[in-house]
């Protein structure tokens, strides 16, 4: 394929997964251990959203269950929705209702500022939607170091490229410290007191060829 694209896989055991993609180049239907009684298909299908901005991406997994991706003008996604388990099949199609499942906001840089993720409770019949609002922050190097959610707890995720460390853990609380070599695998992971005191810790040894010893 003169694109590049991968059009197939097969690995050791000899599964095999194929890929097929539209006339642009974007992925149409993954089927994965095509022959195979665990065979399984998704397809995605594409469309300008509506008033012309933005686009559409519809995601049918093997059960025929749906997921709508939809974004703004910039190509980011704004909102998630997904079918609700209140239809009926017809052959492999569901027809059950679409509810939103994420929204997001972004910034005047295109950092995502809110991410409201959002539940349904109650009956079939009768639907309550709930929300949980998390709010992003960035490092300088524009990644995300914590989220703080609508309860105010603060989840941290500190990645340092100088020292080469990660850093997880609630804010307040205990966390996990990781180190990592130039090769990216981890030399040491400690587990931290919430004053960041090292409560145990374990180190990690490699060979030249990259082999944990």
């Amino acid at each position: 394929m003169l694109t590049g694209l991968i059009r197939a896989q097969k690995d050791d055991h000899g599964v095999e997964n194929i890929f097929n993609y539209d006339k642009v180049g974007r992925l149409a239907k993954a089927t994965v251990s095509r022959g195979t009684s665990f065979e399984a298909t998704r397809q995605y299908e594409y469309a300008i959203a509506s008033g012309g901005v933005g686009y559409r991406l519809v995601a049918t997994d093997a059960k025929g269950l749906k997921t709508r991706y939809i974004t703004d003008g910039f190509e980011r996604i704004y909102r998630v929705e997904r079918q609700d388990d209140d239809g009926q099949y017809s052959g492999t199609t569901y027809n059950g209702t679409f509810r939103a499942l994420q929204e997001r906001r972004y910034d005047q840089i295109g950092q995502c500022i809110q991410v409201d993720v959002i539940d349904w409770l109650g009956t079939t019949d009768t639907r309550r939607e709930e929300r949980i609002k998390k709010y992003p922050t960035y490092d300088d190097w524009g990644q995300v170091c914590k989220t703080t959610d609508s309860s105010g707890v603060a989840t941290l995720s500190l990645t340092d490229p100088i020292h080469l460390t990660q850093t997880r853990g609630i804010d307040g609380e205990g966390k996990t410290r990781t180190k990592f070599n130039l090769l990216g695998v981890p030399t040491q992971i400690a587990l931290l007191q919430k004053d960041d005191r090292v409560y145990s810790k374990v180190d990690y040894d490699y060979d030249g060829l990259g082999r944990l010893i």
